[in-house]
């Protein structure tokens, strides 16, 4: 089973540090190197106006724009992002087991690099997917989704993968083409819904994301590998009681 999650917009200072030798090169760095290129000659007043970022964002951003040529500093994707799905994870805290499967089974969906492997070696930046940042003024959506879709397809043939768990936002959701990924894998992803003294209501943003890292969590520690293995599966502070047309349906107080 191939787990998608995305990226968050918080990332780790040590993007910034020197990067480690033993990471890997993404499969889209020359795509990235594009979209910053495109980006590049642009002022922080600027890529502010395009990209409808306040002015903090806007300078962060320009600065990473400029610095994105250096590729002696940055840091793993599966330690570069800080959000909260990321928290939740806590990928160190980690057995070595759960690291590997992790390293194995996980791909980060991003904004800028398209298909992250945890160890790809990333510099920092702040995009979203609906922003028109992409070569020919195009959102990044729009840009990504036939290229993610040609190499999960081509990656689930490659390793023989049937399932793919989509754990992702609507704007990440929307980068590939499920009935393409479909007739190579069966899709299922996860809803989440909240009881409280017998009353259903839909989780806050934070909490969703939060229960999206635990779920995920759980998958690695115990090695599970189908999403039917969690069915009925009780994980604490929350049990998947139904697969409801390849969407599992969790229940949590």
């Amino acid at each position: 089973m191939l787990i998608l999650i995305a990226e968050s917009k918080s990332m780790s200072p040590m993007c910034s540090q020197p990067a480690p030798a033993d990471g890997t090169v993404p499969q889209f760095a020359s795509e990235a190197d594009a979209v910053m290129a495109g980006l590049r000659g642009m002022s922080a007043v600027d890529i502010g106006k395009l990209l409808r970022l306040g002015p903090k964002n806007a300078v962060r951003l320009c600065e990473d724009i400029y610095s994105f040529p250096d590729k002696t500093t940055g840091c793993r994707a599966g330690e570069a992002f800080t959000g909260v799905v990321f928290k939740a994870l806590d990928t160190p805290s980690l057995d070595a087991a759960a690291h590997g499967r992790f390293d194995r089974d996980v791909r980060i969906v991003s904004s800028l690099y398209g298909l992250l492997r945890p160890t790809d070696v990333i510099r920092p930046y702040r995009l979203d997917f609906g922003m028109k940042a992409a070569p020919g003024d195009g959102s990044l959506t729009a840009y990504w989704k036939p290229l993610l879709t040609a190499a999960l397809a081509a990656q689930l043939e490659r390793e023989g993968e049937s399932e793919v768990l989509a754990l992702l936002p609507l704007d990440a959701y929307k980068c590939f083409d499920w009935k393409e990924i479909g007739k190579a894998a069966t899709v299922c992803t996860a809803a989440f819904r909240q009881v409280c003294d017998g009353v259903e209501k839909a989780p806050s943003s934070d909490m969703l994301k939060r229960l999206q890292g635990r779920l995920l969590r759980h998958i690695l520690q115990h090695g599970i590998t189908t999403c039917s293995g969690l069915l009925g599966r009780d994980l604490g502070d929350m049990i998947c009681e139904d697969v409801d047309d390849g969407r599992l349906v969790f229940t949590t107080a």
